[in-house]
C-alpha cells in the first residue's frame, strides 16, 4: 500500500536525507516515509535555482494527480543541496485481507504522528520559528480626486528570510524526529508553551510570545524545585511557597546547580516579563522578545536536554 502526505508545514532538510527512506510505527503499523530525491543538476546551467523541483521517491509508481506533477519541494542551496520538503511518501506491507483496516488506522493517526515529527524537528533545528514580517493588518481605503482619480504611488514590500544552514534537518535529526513520533508520547509542558511561544512570535505577537516563554521557565523552575525537595525528603510546598517569584526561583535553583546557565536573567527575562505583566510595556519590541526567547531556549536545554 502506497500513500502521499503533504506536510502541514514545509520542512527545510540537508542533502544526506533525501532519496532515504526511513522505518516508522504509526498506529502501530510498521511503514516507511520515503523522501524526494536531489535533481541531477547540469552545473552548466544558468536556470537552475529554487524553481527546480525535487524529483519524487523511486518506489515504481509515476506521481501526478491527473494531468498534473506534484510538489515535492526544492533546492535551497546548490551544491550543499539544503532543500524545502513539502511532501513525503509512505508505504506499507500488509495482507490483502486486511488493507482497509490498516488504511482506516494510518488515517487515523497520521495527524497525530505528523504534528509530533515537525513540532520535534521545530525544536531541535530552530527552523520555520522567524517572525513573520509579511503579516499585514487590514487598513483603512483612501482615494483622492481632483478633476479625475488620482491613483496611490504605493510600494509593495515583501521580506524573505533567508534559513541560516545550521537549522536544516540532518538525518540524526529526521530520525530523533521519528522516534519521538512513534512513541506516542507528548512534548513536555514547557517545550509545548515554547512552540506556543514561537508561533504568537512568527504572528508578531510579542506580549504573548514573552508570557508563554516565561511560562516555559516557571513550569522547569517548580519541577526542579520539586524534584531536589523529593530528593531530600522535604515537602515541595515548603520552597515553592517560600519563593513564589520567578527571579526566587531561579536565584534559588542557582544556589543548587553549580552548572546553572550564567546569564542576566533580571535584564534578559525578568524585567521584561514584569514589565508586560504590569502593562509598563504594551508593547515590547522585537529585539526584547528574541533576546527573551533564546535566554529561555538555553535554561530549557540545561535543565531538559530531551524534548518528551
Amino acid at each position: 500500500m502506497i500513500g502521499l502526505l503533504t506536510l502541514s508545514e514545509q520542512i527545510l532538510c540537508k542533502k544526506e536525507v533525501l532519496g532515504k527512506a526511513f522505518e516508522c510505527s504509526i498506529a502501530d503499523e510498521q511503514v516507511l516515509i520515503h523522501f524526494p530525491l536531489y535533481p541531477v543538476i547540469d552545473d552548466s546551467d544558468s536556470w537552475f535555482g529554487v524553481g527546480t523541483p525535487l524529483l519524487p521517491p523511486k518506489i515504481e509508481r509515476e506521481w501526478k494527480k491527473g494531468a498534473f506533477s506534484l510538489s515535492w519541494g526544492f533546492p535551497m542551496s546548490h551544491p550543499a543541496g539544503d532543500s524545502c520538503v513539502k511532501m513525503l511518501a509512505i508505504t506499507t506491507q500488509c495482507e490483502k485481507s486486511y488493507t482497509n483496516t490498516c488504511a482506516q488506522k494510518l488515517y487515523a493517526s497520521i495527524e497525530r504522528w505528523e504534528l509530533a515529527f515537525v513540532d520535534h524537528i521545530k525544536l531541535e533545528t530552530k527552523q520555520n520559528i522567524e517572525r513573520d514580517q509579511n503579516i499585514q493588518r487590514d487598513t483603512c481605503k483612501f482615494e483622492l480626486f481632483e478633476d479625475n482619480y488620482i491613483p496611490e504611488k504605493k510600494t509593495i514590500r515583501i521580506y524573505a528570510i533567508i534559513p541560516s544552514a545550521k537549522t536544516f534537518a540532518s538525518e540524526k535529526n529526521i530520525l530523533n524526529a521519528i522516534a519521538f513520533a512513534d512513541s506516542g508520547k507528548e512534548l513536555l509542558l514547557e517545550y509545548q508553551m515554547l512552540l506556543s511561544a514561537y508561533e504568537a512570535r512568527r504572528q508578531n505577537q510579542n506580549r504573548r510570545a514573552i508570557l508563554d516563554a516565561c511560562s516555559a521557565m516557571e513550569i522547569t523552575l517548580v519541577d526542579e524545585i520539586n524534584q531536589y525537595c523529593q530528593s531530600i525528603g522535604l515537602p515541595p510546598e515548603i520552597l515553592i511557597n517560600k519563593y513564589r517569584y520567578l527571579g526566587e526561583r531561579i536565584d534559588l535553583l542557582k544556589t543548587l546547580d553549580n552548572g546553572f546557565p550564567n546569564e542576566d536573567y533580571k535584564a534578559l527575562v525578568i524585567n521584561p516579563r514584569n514589565a508586560v505583566m504590569h502593562n509598563k510595556t504594551v508593547f515590547p519590541s522585537d529585539e526584547v522578545t528574541d533576546k527573551l526567547i533564546s535566554c529561555v531556549e538555553g535554561f530549557l536545554g540545561h535543565f531538559h536536554p530531551s524534548f518528551y
